[in-house]
C-alpha cells in the first residue's frame, strides 16, 4: 500500500465528510487538479450511475471463473456488434459500443444471475425467459 494511499485510508476514517471536501477542492481547482495530476474518474459510468471502485468484470489480475467468461462473452457480443453479425436496431450506429459500455453493469447482473441459476438448478434443460425484448440483448448474455 503506498504512502497516497496509507495517507487517505488515514484522513477519510479519522475525519468524517474529508473525502467529500477534499473532491470538492479539486473540482473546483482544475489548474491544481492538472498540475497534481489528480483525477477523480470513475472506473464504470453508466446505466444511471457510477462507481471509482473496481468493477468485478474490471482489470483485476485475480478474476474468477464468472468474470472471465463475463469478458468473453461480451468481447464477442462486441465483435458482433461491429460486424453487423448482432443487430442493435434500438441504438443510433454510433452509439452502439458506447451504450453496450454503459450497460455492462446490468449485463454482468444478468450474466452473473444466469449462470446461478443454471449451476445451482437440478440438472436437466434450463429455460431462460426474457421480457420486455427489443433485440434480445441481455439474452445473449444468458
Amino acid at each position: 500500500m503506498s504512502v497516497k494511499t496509507k495517507f487517505k485510508d488515514w484522513l477519510y476514517t479519522n475525519y468524517p465528510g474529508s473525502k467529500q471536501k477534499v473532491e470538492n477542492f479539486f473540482a473546483d481547482a482544475p489548474l491544481l487538479r492538472k498540475l497534481l495530476r489528480v483525477g477523480f474518474t470513475p472506473t464504470f459510468q453508466g446505466w444511471g450511475m457510477s462507481t471509482f471502485t473496481h468493477t468485478p468484470w474490471g482489470s483485476a489480475t485475480d478474476l474468477g471463473d464468472i468474470e472471465q467468461a463475463f469478458n468473453e462473452t461480451c468481447s464477442q457480443l462486441i465483435e458482433l456488434v461491429k460486424s453487423d453479425g448482432f443487430k442493435l436496431t434500438q441504438f443510433k450506429p454510433a452509439e452502439r459500443l458506447s451504450m453496450l459500455n454503459s450497460l455492462m453493469w446490468r449485463h454482468y447482473i444478468v450474466f452473473w444471475s444466469a449462470t446461478f441459476a443454471a449451476k445451482y438448478a437440478p440438472r436437466g434443460t434450463h429455460n431462460f425467459v426474457e421480457c420486455g425484448v427489443c433485440d434480445g440483448l441481455t439474452s445473449f448474455l444468458h
